[in-house]
């Protein structure tokens, strides 16, 4: 906390109380949304069928994002609760804390919300270009996909850290210049570094959403049945994350863009961007029980420890004259195999009775 204080009129704290309680919705908010990505995070990891598939990537990266995402959220939860302490602080004690640029850059939520704007739409725009991969070179692809283990979360994470270690250093540069005290991105990175970071948050998630349409036309109308169904399967739902990121964080940041050079924008508009950041962080559980069916049956078996069943027709010729239905309960989750096994077993049955 800083040593030095102004003090400040009455005036000055008039309708600071609606700060308090717009910055408690948002930890409140964030708190929660951090919650749905623990939940999501738990399903990816406790699920021995989605953990063997993030061998070949895609299911690694998903943990990645909902990684990234947590951060966003419990980011968004750290700064309400800051917010919150100072303005209940100048409110009682009618003073304002005095600081540079530099001892704003060093306050921990800061960090963590720096990670928080920019590592979800760099993991976006990574999955943006794996899935090209993927789809335009699927022989390379395959055969490296072992040695993959672990590079995404690595790849994006030092390009992250490389990014806001860009934002450090103009702030250590400027680390005398006296600045806001409530200690906001502006504050403490300059106004450069603000736009870059609401750049990045247009710019990645466009690409993000144009890179996978690309491979959603090129799967569809220019490969094979087999490998379409495959890929297209993939797709749907990440071009669903990325246009509702759009939507959700690029709009909104384009506004904010737009205020700080060209004209203010109504405070109900800023203030909404934060609520909206937090439904984009969460919302990708919802994305993957809507259009991710094996997601759904594991979300389903862990969460409600239910498992779900279908009904299988299973015919029994005998001697080419006797015909036997049965109905035989299967989880969802069986194997092809070993339904043919099962059917197989049951066709030799009668024959070895003989």
């Amino acid at each position: 906390m800083p040593s030095f204080r102004a003090p400040v009129n009455s005036s000055f704290v008039e309708g600071m109380d609606e700060f308090v309680a717009y910055h408690k919705v948002n930890m409140i908010l964030g708190a929660a949304t951090t919650v749905i990505n623990l939940l999501l995070l738990f399903v990816l990891c406790a699920s021995s069928s989605l953990r063997k598939k993030s061998e070949g990537s895609i299911f690694q990266i998903l943990i990645v994002l909902c990684l990234a995402d947590g951060m966003n959220c419990f980011s968004i939860c750290l700064m309400g609760l800051n917010r919150v302490l100072l303005y209940t602080e100048v409110i009682d004690t009618l003073t304002i804390p005095i600081r540079t640029s530099w001892e704003c850059a060093l306050e921990p939520w800061l960090l963590f919300r720096g990670y928080g704007d920019l590592w979800p739409p760099t993991v976006q725009l990574a999955m943006g270009v794996d899935r090209c991969l993927a789809v335009f070179n699927p022989i390379s692809y395959n055969k490296r996909a072992s040695k993959r283990k672990g590079i995404f979360f690595f790849a994006t994470i030092i390009c992250v850290t490389l990014e806001l270690s860009v934002g450090y250093l103009i702030s250590w540069s400027t680390r005398f210049v006296k600045v806001k005290y409530w200690c906001g991105r502006k504050a403490a990175f300059g106004n450069s570094y603000a736009s870059f970071v609401y750049g990045m948050n247009i710019v990645c998630y466009l690409l993000a959403f144009v890179l996978t349409m690309i491979c959603y036309f090129k799967s569809k109308y220019y490969m094979d049945t087999c490998s379409a169904k495959q890929h297209l399967a993939r797709i749907r739902y990440q071009l669903m994350i990325s246009l509702l990121s759009i939507v959700l964080i690029s709009t909104p940041n384009g506004i904010s863009l737009f205020a700080q050079y060209i004209a203010e924008v109504a405070d109900a508009v800023a203030k909404t961007s934060t609520y909206l950041t937090c439904v984009n962080s969460a919302i990708n559980i919802v994305v993957y029980l809507l259009l991710h069916k094996e997601f759904r049956s594991e979300f389903v078996r862990i969460i409600f420890r239910k498992t779900e069943c279908t009904t299988v027709a299973v015919t029994i010729t005998l001697n080419d004259k006797c015909v036997l239905y049965c109905s035989l309960q299967t989880e969802q989750v069986l194997r092809d195999d070993e339904l043919i096994g099962s059917d197989e077993t049951a066709r030799n049955t009668p024959e070895d009775k003989k």
